[in-house]
């Protein structure tokens, strides 16, 4: 008798316990979507190398500051695709690296309006409407962060494997162009 009390005693407290209204169920279970995306570039952010990234930058623009210097217009085809082609790291690269600090700052932000977004929905702060109109704004801002975290994140780190390529290139271009203009 005891342990049929007992059980149906559990049973009750399981059930109170258990019984959020469906809203709050489903809008917790929405915002834990967008947290994890938001995981995502906090991981992508944490693993990321940012002083390999600037020293790269840097080699690249005493690289180009060495082109320039150099003052030599007499490059082959091969040495004017090179160039051409390592001209157009700077501008991800930049932009990227002068992007960082606000990307931190929004991811931040984001998370903390997430999280009071769920806590005042599990503490019934909200309605369902509420909740929808909440969510709907929070999921906008945290889906417009992400692609533009994802789109300037992927144009930098596909110009580092360029670098990576075309930076010993620039230096034979570099090494060749000085000698000649040593030997004038």
């Amino acid at each position: 008798m005891f342990k049929r009390v007992l059980f149906l005693s559990f049973i009750t407290v399981l059930f109170f316990v258990s019984c959020k209204p469906t809203y709050i169920r489903h809008g917790i279970k929405k915002i834990n979507e967008l947290q994890n995306s938001l995981l995502e570039v906090d991981n992508k952010l944490k693993t990321l190398d940012t002083t390999a990234i600037k020293q790269k930058y840097t080699m690249y623009m005493q690289s180009i500051a060495l082109v320039k210097d150099i003052g030599d217009d007499a490059f082959t085809k091969d040495e004017w695709n090179t160039m051409t082609q390592y001209g157009q790291i700077r501008k991800p690269l930049r932009n990227f690296i002068n992007q960082l600090p606000e990307f931190a700052k929004e991811l931040d932000y984001s998370k903390m309006q997430l999280s009071n977004l769920e806590y005042d929905l599990k503490n019934k702060h909200l309605t369902s409407e509420q909740f929808d109109e909440f969510y709907k704004k929070e999921n906008e801002a945290v889906s417009f962060f992400i692609t533009m975290f994802d789109v300037n994140y992927t144009g930098a780190m596909s110009q580092v494997e360029a670098f990576d390529t075309l930076y010993p290139k620039m230096v034979l271009v570099i090494q060749n162009h000085s000698n000649k203009t040593r030997d004038e």
